[in-house]
């Protein structure tokens, strides 16, 4: 959530035969704007967030 606006991913593993999808989602953030909250929902249906997020900077995020 960046300014009150939410913007959802959904990461989906596998695929077809012998395909994989990279684990990556991308944001568009508006220039000039602050730092954002970032909330993943992992599929054991754990909920962590992450407060202060700096726009245009790549975040690696793994489930705690």
């Amino acid at each position: 959530e960046i300014d009150g606006v939410v913007q959802r991913r959904w990461i989906f593993s596998g695929g077809g035969y012998a395909s994989v999808s990279a684990p990556l989602a991308y944001f568009g953030v508006p220039e000039g704007a602050g730092n954002a909250t970032l909330r993943v929902r992992w599929p054991d249906g754990h909920e962590q967030t992450l407060g202060g997020v700096v726009p245009a900077r790549r975040l690696v995020v793994e489930r705690r």
